[in-house]
């Protein structure tokens, strides 16, 4: 794995999926959207929301069938990478990348990554305990309206291309491009998380991709975690 200017073993144990936004494709891609458009509405026309496990099916089949749609335009073939290896006196220098000369060698791997930060997260304070409400009345009333559509619009225009998607492989391209197509089908998640309560586990994945900082390579406290969350939730 290259981490900024670290050279790592760091290998994952299998490979993940990878979207890149290309243009030339667009149309096509939206044709394949309206042609599956009944199949995309059937998996939240039934929402379950009495429970966190029916909230949790509806919005994984409904990503699921959203990438399965957008896959054979935009998902690129994994790169084959040879494992580095850990003897770095047999590693050529490369003189014409002097930015490469000062590459500090790294031997940490996934899981000194994984035991650190899941360290890090729990000794963190709890903020998404629920605040305690008095006679189950709403503090504020604007948090308990309807989410809407122009809502939904003024987010999407705040979004950046050309930007790493998250675990569900959706790329902020999908959303400004094909929103006249999407935000109805938001709009109806949206509001049934708000009205339920139950709030999609699968929105809680991300990909956490360490940053070097400073200091030791060797020291995972010297990296910062980057989260690379779903662009749906």
């Amino acid at each position: 794995m290259q981490c900024n200017d670290i050279n790592s073993n760091l290998m994952d144990g299998e490979e993940s999926q990878f979207f890149k936004w290309n243009k030339e494709f667009r149309d096509l891609c939206y044709n394949a959207l309206l042609v599956n458009a009944d199949d995309l509405s059937s998996t939240i026309a039934n929402m379950d929301i009495a429970s966190q496990d029916g909230m949790d099916l509806c919005i994984n089949n409904f990503t699921q069938c959203l990438t399965n749609v957008t896959a054979p335009f935009f998902k690129q073939m994994p790169k084959v990478k040879a494992k580095l290896k850990r003897n770095s006196q047999n590693q050529r220098v490369t003189t014409d990348k002097p930015w490469k000369k000062n590459q500090r060698k790294c031997d940490l791997n996934i899981t000194d990554f994984f035991e650190y930060f899941k360290e890090l997260v729990s000794s963190a304070p709890n903020s998404n305990k629920r605040p305690e409400v008095i006679n189950n009345e709403c503090v504020f009333d604007e948090l308990d309206a309807d989410i809407t559509a122009d809502e939904i619009i003024k987010a999407i225009y705040e979004l950046k291309m050309d930007k790493s998607h998250g675990p569900d492989c959706l790329l902020n391209e999908f959303f400004i491009e094909y929103k006249d197509f999407i935000i109805p089908h938001l709009c109806t998640i949206f509001n049934a998380v708000l009205i339920s309560g139950y709030f999609p586990s699968s929105w809680s994945d991300a990909i956490l991709v360490p940053i070097f900082k400073s200091g030791d390579a060797n020291d995972a406290a010297n990296y910062r975690g980057i989260s690379l969350v779903k662009q749906s939730r």
